[in-house]
């Protein structure tokens, strides 16, 4: 008998598959949610990072998770100033230098708003 996977496994694969065909070391799958966090649906990495799946990180500073947000779309930052908990913390400890980011956007509007 099928099973349909779980939600996590979901986001995970969709992580890997954008890591792939954007060549990317790392990505992850955010949700915006209304506190100015945003919680880590699911992630890949062939870089060894670890996994960050259902964390909520503190959305402030500058970086990608801020410009996304900001602008609501597409958007290539090499900023990585914010404070310890958030998604530019993690990606500047992870050793990123350039990021890009897209947002998802569920009728009409940005997804988790």
């Amino acid at each position: 008998m099928a099973r349909a996977a779980a939600p996590e496994e979901i986001y995970r694969a969709v992580a890997e598959e954008l890591a792939r065909l954007s060549a990317a070391g790392i990505a992850v799958v955010l949700r915006y949610e209304t506190d100015g966090t945003a919680t880590v649906l699911g992630g890949w990495s062939g870089t060894g990072m670890p996994a960050v799946t259902g964390r909520r990180l503190a959305v402030e500073g500058e970086g990608i998770a801020e410009s996304v947000l900001r602008a609501g779309r597409p958007a290539r930052d090499t900023r990585f100033a914010g404070a310890p908990g958030s998604m530019t913390d993690l990606l500047r400890r992870a050793g990123m230098r350039a990021v890009t980011g897209s947002p998802v956007v569920a009728g009409g509007r940005l997804w988790g708003w």
